[in-house]
């Protein structure tokens, strides 16, 4: 699951995929995928199918994909109820090392708060013109902790480029366990940002997973009574664009 607009460069460019720590030029080919794309509207959504015999080529930071268990496609109403802290993963340009043998993408892993709740400031970002589930987050510069680094301060970068990377709800507030990444929960995709020059009132716009498990459902007969069984709610109209 991606944001629409990388499907969309993915399947209209030469594309490249970060699988490894080491150099690599893994160029995939053009499988299977879908997307909705409409930026004037809000509407950013898609995904990509990973051919099985391709799945152990992705060996970045020693990561594995989420398995079912994490995912948590709930509508925008139901992510500001819980008002838990959330977690963005991505690949800033900002931060990527570029030299004469070629370009290194760093992870960003930064744990934040949902815009217009508490203290947080509300999101200047544009309102989407279609009813599509979203939710924004505030990412000041400073400010940021890191509970998977003994909730050391994290510095934000300029978010550009971290479309794509996913959105956890991180199971903080609400939980009387000690904190674990066991708790996270994919909730949603990074698709934008705010382009505001105040670095202490940035915020990031993330699309809900349900719309990208509907388009699945849509496209693959065979998973769609599996995804319509697990998560019934997914069959409501707010899901399909």
């Amino acid at each position: 699951m991606t944001a629409g607009h990388c499907v969309y460069d993915y399947q209209h460019n030469i594309c490249m995929f970060g699988v490894r720590w080491n150099q690599h030029r893994y160029i995939p080919d053009k499988w299977k995928s879908n997307y909705r794309f409409i930026e004037e509207d809000g509407v950013d959504f898609g995904y990509i199918q990973i051919p099985a015999n391709e799945i152990s080529q992705f060996s970045a930071g020693i990561r594995v994909f989420a398995g079912i268990d994490r995912l948590l496609p709930i509508n925008s109403e139901q992510v500001r109820s819980r008002d838990d802290w959330m977690v963005l993963a991505g690949y800033p340009a900002s931060i990527a090392e570029k030299t004469e043998e070629g370009q290194g993408m760093r992870l960003l892993c930064g744990s934040t708060v949902l815009a217009g709740i508490g203290n947080a400031p509300i999101s200047t970002m544009p309102i989407p013109n279609q009813p599509i589930e979203y939710t924004d987050l505030w990412f000041p510069e400073h400010g940021n902790i890191q509970p998977a680094d003994n909730y050391n301060e994290l510095i934000i970068p300029q978010l550009a480029g971290s479309s794509g990377g996913g959105c956890w709800i991180a199971g903080v507030r609400g939980n009387d366990t000690k904190w674990s990444p066991s708790h996270l929960r994919l909730t949603g995709i990074h698709v934008a940002s705010s382009q505001s020059e105040d670095q202490e009132n940035r915020f990031a716009r993330e699309v809900l997973i349900g719309h990208h498990l509907r388009l699945i459902a849509e496209d693959y007969r065979n998973m769609r009574s599996y995804i319509y069984e697990r998560w019934p709610h997914l069959q409501e109209r707010r899901w399909e664009i």
